[in-house]
């Protein structure tokens, strides 16, 4: 075929059937040079044999224990997610937290678990974390948030100034406590 359109571009006045031809001889040749390369005959195979090993790797999880997050227990509520997997009333729990638990609650709680807020703050825009700040600090209009978001539990730092709020007021109830987290849940009771 090469040679056919070689000889169409020495005939025709047109100029691009000898252009095609020209480039098909290139490619050729660069084929021949790939082909006839020594040393290199079977390197082809290292990529494949790579992705079929971290496969066989990845498909025995019991004895390969890839991807498997620990996180600190005195900076992420740990414990507290884990009391909250438990609970049998965890697919209606709405919870608020702090942007920065939030990520590690979504992972070890969603689905059943809805998380008011987490660290994609260019996602929820400025009015929905400066709401999140209000309710964290505590503001007057803390529980207006929370009503709107239809929030029915929190789970906050011990010294956080919306638990001190919280433990005071009979609408919340404590339910669970250790050394990094408390959690409220919103009881049936108005203040």
């Amino acid at each position: 075929m090469r040679e056919w359109l070689e000889y169409m571009g020495s005939c025709h006045p047109l100029r691009w059937p000898g252009k095609i031809g020209a480039s098909l001889a290139e490619l050729e040749t660069g084929l021949r040079i790939i082909t006839n390369g020594h040393g290199r005959k079977h390197w082809h195979f290292a990529p494949c044999l790579t992705v079929l090993g971290a496969g066989l790797l990845l498909s025995h999880p019991g004895r390969v224990r890839a991807l498997h997050a620990e996180f600190d227990r005195s900076r992420f509520p740990v414990d507290a997610a884990t009391f909250l997997s438990l609970k049998e009333s965890a697919p209606f729990i709405r919870l608020y937290s702090s942007w920065q638990w939030g990520g590690y609650l979504i992972y070890r709680l969603w689905p059943s678990v809805r998380v008011f807020d987490d660290g994609r703050t260019d996602f929820y825009g400025p009015a929905f974390v400066e709401d999140g700040l209000r309710a964290w600090n505590a503001y007057p209009d803390w529980g207006a948030i929370l009503a709107r978001d239809r929030v029915n539990a929190a789970l906050l730092p011990i010294d956080s100034a919306l638990a001190t709020v919280l433990r005071e007021r009979s609408d919340w109830k404590l339910v669970y406590q250790d050394r990094v987290a408390l959690l409220f849940e919103k009881t049936e009771n108005s203040k």
